[in-house]
């Protein structure tokens, strides 16, 4: 089929408007063979579309143009970014895309679709029409058309660049105007239009508009009267006509309101039912579902839509899927026109019914029609038919076929999420049934096969812990009529571990087992962005940078048949750099450096700036790169290059060194940004590919100078990492040479020193005014860890983890086989070779932790996570592991890390897929670090075990650094203090010598000062009560959600969020001066829950998302 979709335009309707056409044809032409883009733009009613569609028509049909394949229509309109997305992937797969299915943003289909006519050069030969484009920012998603015309209302000078504009003749000529009014004029009609004065008054106070002619013609008046009474109409502009009126200077829906006038009554209460639709193609199904309820028999509906055709009120196309489209201002009119909100609810209700009937309430059965499954739980949200609503999120088998027919899980998502939020706000229970289901579809997303999958099946075997879902899925399957085998299970087996919990959310990262490098961007400098790779070392090899919120592709970087090597992303998510293993292919490389394979896809999405907080620290992963086996043999010379790219502007950076020349070679052997920003400085250091130098650069543009800052070590640096907010780096190295193949042993096993050093570096001054030492062997005896220089029975040290946050430690692994956490308070590095050193700060990991393949602590210190056989997420606190939770997978692990400034938990597999762990919350079970009886005299009994830890606060008072625990038990911590009662919050602040403990709950917020907590002695401590907040009785949920100290006035600054049983939050913000006791109260309030941007201590941003298509901003 040569012409798609193209719409129909009948001699019998339309005129052919010969010089504009002519414009049209000539440049369609050019485009043929050269191939570009076209604009055609005008007014509303100008006739643009038409115009197009015959000349397209003509040149396909009668003159061969854009042989042999033809074109592809379609119409756009007034459309969401969900609703284009859908529009391009169902073109991608008609064009002979296979799988859409991970692709989920504008810019990642515009991009697919690219790269496949570029690999299927011919296929590029198909014109795309795009009709009635209305926002700007869509034409740069349609940038795969080699050859494209586009129709659209508007003209920006930012299409001059990359369109052929051509502007639209809005009027018609006299001429044409009379062609039209003939062609509706009936055959018995023999009033005369040529040379009448009445006819040519009507014409020109129309301006000539098409869309105003082709409806005055379908009139068919046939008197003088007739002809003066509509003058009289058209001439009153209405004086509420704004919107899509307001360029007119006639009355418009006067020639709207004549036409619907002339039909009877019955007929009239059809076609205004009509606003009840969108503002897109309507299938005859769908019409004919819904002139149901008003008794028009099923044969009768097509007759009156052609009738309806005639007066040019809509638009009907008889095809093999027949469907109507009505005009933008003619939707504008009819809804406009409904009296009161109960009737447009009235027409959504009976739409509603319309589909019950049609599908004797089996949602599922219902013809494939996309209108349909896209729509339908929007129409019964706005008929308030919640029971309807919740009877087809029940319908597992319709939410089948809406998932096979809109091949992608989004639009489902988001017809869970406003249904939710509808229950949710009308306080109907069930909504948190549907909230279960909507978190295990995100939970799985990753592994649903939504081509080929059952949904019933698929929830068999997922739910079988949410009673509701399982049974609903059992009935469903017992309906069964297509005899389908469904299984379910019966008896599962569990590992019997409390605590154990389920991943939050699943992403897909990367496509082959190859593609296992990822790194993740800090969420406090704008969105939480991902880098990875998809098909490395293939054809189709390249790097993607994925939104991680709407898992949405934003960027995509081709590198055909390349071997990535590593990936990074700073902390903003908009440099990126990736390793390239150049060592064999570098000849080739730079010879067929095309501009093909360095081509860039994404769009130039600006990033918000949220302010950051807590570093984006690295895994502590530092086995050493294998690359350095390479390095050692003279065979070839090793090139692992890096490229640093800017994904805003699509620039390359480069390196200068401090003679301003550029750096050839950027084959470095480790590469790392810093995890925040300060002042808008970007800053990155690299690791030599000898492992000897350390590098700092400065991003100042496409350049990346060096600052000065280096370290040369004489022996090969094992790993180098950003810590505190990338304030300070460290460092570590062997103190010996050792060989790089097998278990890396010394040189010269008879004379080498045991030896690692870890060093810290201050960023600011260049200063280390930190080294230590640690054996780079140990061997584990039955009751003490001691130093060896016995390679053959000593466990090498692989894995170094620094932490100075609250209390100073080392978390180092040996082999695979232990590990452990190193304090370093009263570590004294003179003696650290004494084995009783060793065993008095060294404490062991639980026994039951065997294979250490990594170590992961999170921003704020409060977590370690260890990767084993299985994940191991420890509760620290004091420099000691406190309680655990267990995380089994199924499949071999790639990855962990902690997301920047969270203690949100991203774990990626052999599978490609990124699960999400949230290690916060009141639903997770700890379990409690017991002696297991293995390591009795290795495993530290922490006295803190025993006691209810309440909150942990951390500051510098006096320079000095101080730890606090609220307890209500009195314990031998440094500083202790029994409670009079329940606390659930502490703070202590650098400026301030007393701590501030909080306690909330529905009834009362009580703020207590705790005076000269620092001192040791039990009579100086004094507690004070500084405030107290009764909130309303009606109030469901209440917290502290920030507490700030403002030192020039000595004020506590505090924020409160309350939920009420309305489900109305309020903010609260509470002043209280602790020289004079006096305190003020602001109160906002808010229709849903609101989250802090940012805050000081004069200013406060918070957003609420009031709506599901608007961000409020206080």
């Amino acid at each position: 089929n040569l012409l798609g979709d193209l719409l129909l335009t009948p001699e019998s309707d339309y005129i052919s408007r010969e010089k504009f056409r002519n414009t049209i044809s000539n440049q369609l032409k050019q485009i043929d063979q050269y191939g570009g883009h076209i604009l055609v733009y005008g007014m509303p009613g100008s006739g643009k579309t038409v115009a197009v569609c015959q000349t397209v028509r003509q040149l396909i049909v009668e003159e061969n143009y854009f042989q042999p394949y033809g074109c592809y229509w379609k119409k756009i309109g007034d459309i969401s970014e969900e609703k284009l997305l859908q529009i391009l992937k169902g073109l991608a797969t008609e064009i002979g895309i296979d799988d859409t299915k991970s692709i989920a943003s504008l810019n990642e289909i515009n991009s697919s679709i690219k790269k496949f006519f570029h690999d299927n050069t011919e296929k590029s030969n198909l014109l795309f029409v795009f009709d009635d484009i209305w926002n700007q920012d869509y034409f740069q998603y349609l940038t795969f058309a080699k050859k494209l015309i586009v129709t659209s209302r508007i003209n920006s000078i930012k299409n001059k660049n990359t369109y052929y504009c051509i502007p639209t003749t809005e009027n018609f000529a006299f001429d044409e105007a009379i062609q039209v009014l003939q062609k509706r004029q009936s055959n018995d009609n023999d009033y005369v239009l040529t040379n009448n004065s009445l006819v040519k008054d009507v014409i020109d106070r129309c301006k000539g508009l098409p869309l105003a002619i082709s409806v005055i013609g379908g009139l068919n008046l046939r008197s003088d009267e007739g002809w003066q009474d509509l003058v009289k109409k058209i001439t009153k502009k209405e004086l509420d006509t704004e919107g899509l009126l307001k360029d007119y200077d006639f009355n418009l829906y006067a020639t709207f309101q004549l036409s619907i006038d002339q039909l009877n009554e019955y007929d009239q209460k059809l076609f205004r039912s009509l606003a009840v639709f969108k503002a897109v193609q309507i299938p005859l199904q769908s019409i004919t579902s819904l002139w149901a309820i008003h008794g028009v028999e099923k044969f009768m509906v097509q007759p009156k839509l052609e009738k309806l055709n005639q007066r040019s009120l809509l638009k009907f196309v008889d095809s093999y899927s027949p469907s109507c489209l009505l005009h933008d201002l003619i939707i504008e009119y009819l809804q406009q026109s409904i009296d009161s909100e109960q009737s447009i609810i009235k027409l959504h209700i009976n739409l509603i019914n319309g589909y019950r009937k049609q599908c004797n309430g089996r949602w599922s059965s219902y013809p494939r029609e996309n209108y349909y499954y896209q729509y339908l739980i929007d129409h019964t949200i706005r008929a308030k038919d919640r029971q309807t609503m919740q009877e087809i999120m029940r319908d597992f088998k319709w939410m089948n076929v809406k998932l096979q027919s809109d091949k992608t899980i989004y639009n489902l998502r988001i017809d869970l999420e406003r249904a939710i939020d509808d229950l949710r706000e009308n306080e109907i229970e069930s909504w948190q049934q549907y909230k279960q289901l909507l978190q295990l579809l995100q939970i799985y997303e990753s592994g649903l096969l939504i081509k080929s999958m059952d949904l019933v099946q698929v929830l068999l075997t997922l739910a079988y812990d949410i009673d509701w879902i399982r049974e609903r899925s059992l009935e469903l399957a017992k309906e069964n009529k297509n005899h389908n085998e469904y299984w379910k299970i019966a008896i599962l087996y569990q590992d019997k571990i409390e605590g154990k919990i389920k991943p939050s959310k699943s992403k897909r990262v990367g496509k082959i087992s190859k593609d296992y490098r990822i790194a993740v961007s800090n969420p406090h400098h704008g969105d939480l962005r991902i880098i990875g790779i998809e098909n490395n070392e293939r054809e189709s090899c390249q790097i993607v940078i994925i939104d991680y919120e709407k898992s949405e592709t934003v960027y995509q970087i081709k590198k055909p048949k390349q071997e990535i090597e590593a990936v990074a992303i700073s902390s903003d998510g908009r440099i990126v750099a990736f390793q390239i293993d150049e060592s064999e292919s570098s000849e080739s490389y730079e010879s067929n450096g095309s501009n093909e394979s360095n081509e860039f896809y994404g769009s130039n999405e600006s990033n918000e700036f949220y302010g950051s907080n807590e570093s984006n620290e690295s895994n502590g992963s530092n086995e050493y790169d294998e690359s350095n086996k390479s390095s050692k043999s003279n065979q070839f010379k090793v090139l692992k290059k890096w490229h640093i790219q800017n994904i805003d502007n699509k620039e390359e950076l480069y390196f200068l060194e401090s003679n301003l020349q550029k750096l050839q070679d950027q084959d470095f052997s480790q590469l790392k940004f810093c995890p925040t920003i300060n002042n808008n400085d970007i800053f990155l250091m690299t690791l030599s590919r000898n492992r000897k130098q350390v590098k700092v650069w400065k991003i100042d543009g496409n350049k990346i100078e060096y600052i000065n800052k280096q370290v040369s070590i004489e022996y090969d640096i094992e790993s180098i990492e950003w810590i505190n907010n990338g304030s300070t780096i460290y460092l570590w190295w062997r103190k010996h040479d050792y060989n790089y193949y097998g278990e890396c042993k010394p040189v010269d096993s008879n004379n080498w020193i045991n030896e690692c050093q870890i060093q810290i570096w201050d960023l600011q001054s260049w200063q280390h005014p930190k080294s230590f030492l640690v054996p780079a062997y140990i061997v584990p005896g039955e009751k003490k860890y001691s130093p060896t220089i016995n390679v053959d029975d000593g466990l090498r040290l692989r894995v170094v983890n620094y932490t100075n946050s609250h209390v100073e430690y080392l978390a180092l692994s040996f082999d695979v086989k232990k590990g452990g956490l190193l304090m370093l308070e009263n570590y004294d590095l003179r003696f650290w070779y004494d084995e009783n050193m060793l065993e008095n700060n060294f404490y062991p990991f639980p026994s039951f932790i065997d294979n250490v393949q990594d170590i992961n602590i999170s921003s704020d210190r409060q977590l370690v996570s260890i990767r084993a056989e299985i994940i191991y997420v420890f509760k620290a606190a004091n420099g000691r592991l406190q309680s655990y939770i267990k995380l089994k997978l199924s499949h071999l692990l790639y990855d962990t890390m902690f997301i920047p400034g969270s203690n949100r938990l991203l774990v990626f597999d052999w599978t490609n897929s990124l699960y999400e762990y949230a290690m916060q919350g009141n639903n997770l079970k700890w379990n409690v670090l017991k002696d297991d009886g293995k390591d009795n005299d290795h495993q530290r009994k922490n006295p803190l075990d025993e006691e209810h830890v309440l909150d942990s606060c951390y500051a510098y008072i006096s320079n000095n650094p101080v730890l606090d625990f609220c307890q209500q038990k009195l314990c031998p911590s440094r500083f202790h203090h029994t409670l009079h009662q329940q606390y659930d919050n502490c703070y202590v602040f650098d400026d301030l010598h007393s701590a501030i403990v909080i306690g909330a709950s529905c009834s009362k917020i009580v703020i207590t000062q705790l005076i000269n907590f620092l001192s040791q002695n039990d009579d100086l401590q004094r507690h004070k009560a500084l405030w107290q907040y009764n909130p309303s009785s009606n109030i469901i949920n209440i917290s502290v959600t920030e507490l700030r100290h403002r030192k020039t006035d000595d004020t506590l600054i505090a924020t409160i969020k309350e939920e009420f049983e309305t489900f109305r939050h309020q903010l609260t913000v509470a002043t209280i001066n602790l020289c004079n006791g006096k305190s003020t109260i602001y109160t906002d309030n808010f229709e849903r829950d609101w989250n802090c941007i940012y805050m000081d201590e004069y200013n406060l941003i918070v957003c609420n998302g009031a709506y599901s298509s608007q961000l409020l901003v206080k």
